[in-house]
């Protein structure tokens, strides 16, 4: 990934579910072999010409939650530690592997050895890695992480790290420094990334879910974590 480059558009195409296979459905999506960022739409229905899409990069059926991370997640946890802001934003409808990406299985199962993964462990353990790197090569070296979690729902924004049935809705702030931040978020100071996992499973369960036809437990919430990583040289 080029630092270069404000925003890429990356897609996974993920397999048929058990209830579309016992409904006997298809897939009319086709991924291009020779070029991982074309992508055609064939209906099927004799009626519709099929449709090509062209994107950054395009992960197939069988991309694995490793490849995913090389892709996608190292080279932003690089550019992220180079100081630059950066975003992954993950976007699809209920059911569409969202969660699955993001964070595998559950975040309780991720380990390293884990094919299932997620794209949030798999960064948090690399960014980890390369910080311990750097104080081991620079001992003056100080580090400060922080992090927040919150849902957007109903549009009201709320603290997933004091969450109380009471709580009020957090305002957007615009700061000429700092930029737009959310007033009165709390952010927690964390050491390591299985530190900040259990902090994210403690707020996760904190979100508005319900059930859909397409997902028993889908999250009925836009939910964003963020962390705040300085480096302090002296």
């Amino acid at each position: 990934m080029s630092i270069s480059d404000n925003i890429q558009v990356f897609i996974r195409v993920r397999p048929l579910n058990a209830r579309e296979e016992a409904e006997d459905n298809k897939s009319c999506l086709y991924l291009d072999r020779k070029r991982h960022t074309r992508l055609v739409v064939d209906p099927k229905d004799g009626k519709t010409e099929s449709k090509p899409f062209h994107f950054d990069w395009i992960a197939g059926e069988s991309s694995t939650q490793q490849e995913i991370f090389e892709v996608i997640g190292k080279p932003m946890a690089d550019t992220c530690l180079q100081g630059y802001n950066c975003c992954i934003f993950a976007y699809g409808q209920t059911g569409a592997g969202k969660t699955y990406t993001m964070q595998g299985k559950g975040l309780e199962f991720s380990t390293k050895d884990d094919i299932h993964c997620g794209l949030q462990p798999r960064i948090l353990d690399h960014i980890f890695e390369l910080k311990a790197r750097d104080e081991e090569e620079h001992p003056d070296v100080k580090y400060s992480i922080k992090c927040g979690y919150l849902e957007i729902y109903n549009e009201q924004i709320i603290d997933l790290f004091n969450f109380n049935s009471n709580q009020k809705s957090l305002n957007v702030r615009e700061d000429a420094k700092e930029g737009n931040y959310i007033e009165n978020l709390k952010e927690i100071q964390v050491n390591d990334s299985q530190e900040i996992l259990k902090h994210l499973q403690l707020g996760a369960r904190n979100r508005h879910v319900s059930s859909t036809n397409m997902n028993l437990e889908s999250s009925r919430s836009h939910s964003l974590f963020i962390m705040t990583i300085q480096r302090k040289v002296p």
